[in-house]
């Protein structure tokens, strides 16, 4: 019976009701490796992707041999590394210190003094904390 019920749920994840999957899944009571798998792909639907992860991690552990949650885990963790990587890169000019601190600056004043680029960012930083130089 379990198995036309999560049908049912992937079914309703799959269209994006996500209200009335979740509601049947929390009624089941034997919490399986597939009630796991289907729960990882509530929260991936809410981009709430540590607690997917949790969640195929459980599966995994109740179910070691089922290839498909591993290669979900795994594209999942792919995933987070590839967007980790762009906010690395998207914030590297952000950055204020160490070799990357001219890199907040504007070009034209790194193309000009450094040292004055640097005095106004310094000031600027400080005035944005509220505390001035």
């Amino acid at each position: 019976m379990e198995d036309g019920l999560y049908t049912r749920i992937q079914s309703l994840i799959i269209e994006g009701n996500l209200a009335d999957a979740e509601q049947l899944l929390d009624g089941v009571e034997d919490k399986d490796a597939r009630w796991h798998y289907l729960s990882s792909h509530i929260y991936l639907a809410k981009n709430w992707t540590n607690e997917a992860r949790k969640q195929l991690e459980i599966a995994i552990e109740l179910d070691p041999e089922n290839e498909e949650y591993k290669q979900e885990l795994e594209a999942l963790k792919e995933r987070a590394e590839e967007a980790q990587r762009k906010y690395d890169e998207k914030n590297k000019k952000k950055k204020h210190f160490g070799e990357d601190f001219f890199a907040a600056c504007p070009e034209a004043c790194v193309e000009g003094c450094g040292l004055c680029c640097g005095e106004l960012c310094c000031q600027a930083i400080c005035e944005g904390c509220g505390s001035g130089c």
